[in-house]
C-alpha cells in the first residue's frame, strides 16, 4: 500500500481506538444523553458516521469493480479529483468552528439507540472502508469518480472519499469526546 493509503488507513485505525475508548465505560443513558436538545449524543454521532459510510460503501464497491475490470491501475500523486470534493474536504479541513446540517442521507434515524449495536454498526461500516481502501491498492484513485449518495449530481473521486472519511470520523468522534466533558453529562 503506497503512502497517501498508508495514512489514510492509519486514520481509520485510529478512529476505531478512539471509538473503543470513548464507549468502552459509557451507559445506556450517557451515550444517548445529549447536551442540548438540538445536539447530538454519541449514539446519534456514531449513526451519523454509520450512515456516512455504509452509504458511501455501497457507492464506492462497484466504481473499484468498475475500475477493476477497465484496468484502470495507477497510483499517487491522485490528481485534484473533483471539483465538489475539493470543496468537501476543504470544508471538511477548516475543523470544528465550520458547521453545516448533515445531508438528510447522513442524519441519525433516531433519536435514542442501543449503545452495542450502534457501536457494532459504526465498527463495521468502518472495516468495510479499510477493506474497500484494500481492494482499491493499485488503482488510479483520482480517475475512479462517482456519484455521492447526496445527489448524483455531486461526483468525488476515489481517493477523495477515502480522505473525506479519514477527516469527517475524527471530526465526529470530537464531538463525542466533547459530549462526554459537558459538565452536565450524567455520572456513570
Amino acid at each position: 500500500m503506497n503512502e497517501i493509503a498508508s495514512g489514510w488507513l492509519a486514520e481509520y485505525q485510529r478512529a476505531d481506538a478512539r471509538i473503543r475508548q470513548i464507549t468502552d465505560a459509557l451507559t445506556q443513558a450517557q451515550a444517548n444523553w445529549k447536551p442540548a436538545p438540538k445536539k447530538w449524543s454519541v449514539t446519534q454521532c456514531m449513526d451519523h458516521l454509520f450512515q456516512s459510510m455504509d452509504t458511501y460503501c455501497a457507492k464506492m464497491a462497484p466504481a473499484i469493480a468498475r475500475a477493476k475490470s477497465r484496468g484502470l491501475a495507477g497510483g499517487p500523486p491522485y490528481g485534484g479529483g473533483t471539483f465538489t470534493g475539493r470543496f468537501i474536504l476543504n470544508f471538511l479541513n477548516k475543523g470544528i468552528t465550520s458547521k453545516a446540517p448533515a445531508p438528510g442521507v447522513f442524519k441519525p434515524s433516531a433519536t435514542e439507540f442501543e449503545l452495542v449495536a450502534a457501536r457494532g454498526r459504526l465498527l463495521d461500516a468502518l472495516a468495510r472502508v479499510q477493506n474497500l481502501l484494500a481492494e482499491s491498492d493499485g488503482l488510479a484513485m483520482g480517475k475512479v469518480v462517482f456519484a455521492t449518495p447526496v445527489s448524483v449530481l455531486i461526483r468525488v473521486s476515489l481517493a477523495q472519499a477515502f480522505a473525506i472519511h479519514a477527516v469527517h470520523l475524527h471530526r465526529h468522534i470530537d464531538q463525542m469526546e466533547r459530549v462526554t466533558r459537558n459538565p452536565d453529562f450524567p455520572k456513570g
